[in-house]
């Protein structure tokens, strides 16, 4: 079971994502990386470092380098692009429909 709550007119700017197995906690925020009272009493922290720029920040100056030097991306492309809209389409036809499962067409490239 999963609850997931995106809302870009909430104040509260958070970039927080808790799993809880039966192994223990893992908690992946994106903000505060080196947080560790999130994790349970007596478990192993183990805490990730990572690239703190933000992802469409990164996109956004991939697409850019790209268009600089005019050579097509190795990350993505209109095909990639489609797929996207599509699932976007299917994830809100579903959640019209009750969270009923959607069908998605594979994009032929």
């Amino acid at each position: 079971m999963a609850t997931l709550h995106l809302c870009w007119g909430n104040p509260d700017k958070q970039r927080r994502l808790g799993i809880v197995g039966d192994r223990g906690t893992l908690i992946f925020d994106e903000l505060h990386p080196a947080v560790l009272r999130w994790l349970p009493i007596e478990s192993d922290a183990i805490s990730l470092c990572f690239d703190s720029t933000e992802p469409l920040s990164q996109m956004c100056d991939h697409f850019l380098t790209c268009l600089q030097h005019n050579q097509p991306s190795p990350l993505s492309s209109g095909w990639t692009g489609a797929e996207l809209v599509q699932i976007l389409a299917a994830l809100t036809t579903s959640l019209q429909q009750g969270g009923a499962w959607v069908a998605i067409e594979k994009a032929h490239n």
